[in-house]
């Protein structure tokens, strides 16, 4: 069958939380996909448990020429829909989209938000003036060639459109994986809150332990962090000073071929961030059934409130998470009814079902379809 769609996603490394929508996007009919990376993985994402070198079971290509910006200009040809990771996150996505002008090359944006600076909702302003008034320039032109964008996060839809481009041509999206695991029973018996990720300042850790602490110690409840990163001396000492030994756990990180199977152990996921473009550790919990509690600075805080399988707090107030924490182990009936309703929502964030939203979106854009698809996440929560 001949393809109506060809596309190559760009990315800056391989990630085990695109594999599993790249492969549904593989097998799609009438899509005729492929990938091409920048670079490696490199150790410190190696060292959070992740992959380098296995079969991802999708077409690959390689970025080839011998220089970032003839990459991006080889690369930004044919009848092929570019999918580019970002505009200016890496220098060939910024060459690319000054290409994809200049050849009419058909492309697309997949953009996270910009790192906030504190205080701030949105981007955080570039140090230098004139970087500023270049990553503007590029993204006016960006919004002007590119065939559409998405999104991944509400942060990132209202960045893209205060960049020019319309919201005719906008549409949402985020990171989706495979569940690892069948017929997933919810642990009742489960006493343990759980983080899984890197140990750096942006995840909010601090916050998470000051709530801790101010949670009581009730019938053999702890709390585990799994994961490694540079503030770890620093949360050992913290844990320490605030008299939480004895029911807090750090645990090495663990493959990400088995972090759903960690988590499914547990009463409880936890993501802190006071930044996080997505934050994929809480489709992880959804796909084994287990409820989370995020801050309203991660991007999959969406994922939370359309399930209504876990609670929102404001970032960086370990007042209010530790009220949300306290309310979670006090009302086993609550948590309960949050994983009921994590199992059910699960069926809305499968890879499968994103690729075939990611696919109409394009279609829609080339305008071979009237229909603007709807996002499969964004279900009404039960009342």
């Amino acid at each position: 069958m001949e393809s109506d769609l060809k596309i190559r996603h760009w990315m800056n490394i391989p990630s085990h939380y695109q594999d599993a929508m790249f492969r549904a996007l593989s097998r799609l009919r009438g899509v005729d996909f492929e990938a091409l990376f920048l670079r490696r993985i490199g150790p410190e994402r190696i060292a959070l448990g992740w992959a380098a070198g296995a079969d991802p079971g999708y077409k690959i290509v390689e970025a080839g020429g011998s220089s970032r910006v003839l990459k991006a200009l080889r690369n930004m040809h044919g009848d092929r829909i570019q999918i580019l990771g970002g505009i200016w996150g890496e220098q060939e996505y910024a060459v690319a989209v000054i290409a994809g002008l200049l050849r009419r090359a058909p492309f697309a944006i997949v953009m996270e938000p910009s790192f906030p600076g504190p205080g701030q909702s949105h981007a955080a302003a570039p140090r230098s003036p004139l970087i500023a008034r270049l990553k503007t320039v590029l993204g006016s032109i960006a919004a002007r060639a590119a065939l559409c964008a998405f999104a991944i996060s509400e942060p990132a839809y209202h960045e893209l459109l205060a960049l020019g481009f319309d919201a005719q041509r906008l549409f949402p999206f985020g990171y989706f994986v495979e569940p690892a695991l069948e017929n997933v029973q919810w642990s009742r018996d489960s006493r343990e809150l759980i983080y899984a990720g890197q140990f750096i300042e942006r995840k909010g850790l601090e916050t998470l332990l000051e709530a801790w602490a101010q949670v009581p110690a009730r019938e053999g409840y702890r709390l585990s962090l799994v994961g490694t990163g540079s503030q770890e001396a620093q949360l050992r000492a913290l844990i320490s000073r605030l008299g939480i030994a004895s029911r807090t756990n750090i645990e090495p990180p663990v493959p990400a071929s088995e972090i759903q199977q960690r988590i499914a152990g547990a009463t409880l996921l936890v993501l802190p961030s006071h930044w996080d473009g997505w934050g994929v550790v809480v489709n992880e919990a959804y796909s084994v059934g287990v409820p989370v509690v995020v801050s309203d600075r991660a991007g999959a805080r969406e994922l939370v409130v359309h399930s209504g399988a876990g609670m929102v707090f404001r970032a960086g107030d370990s007042n209010a998470l530790a009220n949300v924490l306290r309310r979670a182990i006090q009302s086993p009936h609550l948590v309960r009814e949050w994983a009921e309703r994590a199992l059910l929502y699960r069926q809305h964030i499968t890879p499968s079902r994103v690729a075939a939203y990611f696919a109409d979106c394009i279609r829609h854009a080339l305008r071979v379809s009237r229909v603007s698809p709807d996002p499969p996440w964004r279900t009404q929560p039960p009342s």
